[in-house]
């Protein structure tokens, strides 16, 4: 389910959000309805997942 971050202001599921946010799980026809009004953009990895924290394992090995 695609992301896309908003270019400007935009009511979403009775919620107001600004320009900015990003919009998570959306499907396909709604990303490409907001991408096509030109409210919105795919959002770039970065915005779309936090980083995933490192596991013990992982921290050990550094």
């Amino acid at each position: 389910m695609p992301d896309v971050k908003l270019k400007k202001p935009h009511t979403h599921a009775g919620r107001k959000y600004p320009a900015g946010a990003t919009l998570k799980g959306l499907r396909q026809d709604q990303a490409d309805w907001l991408e096509a009004l030109g409210v919105a953009e795919p959002a770039a990895a970065q915005d779309a997942a936090p980083a995933a924290p490192k596991t013990t394992a992982a921290k050990a090995k550094e």
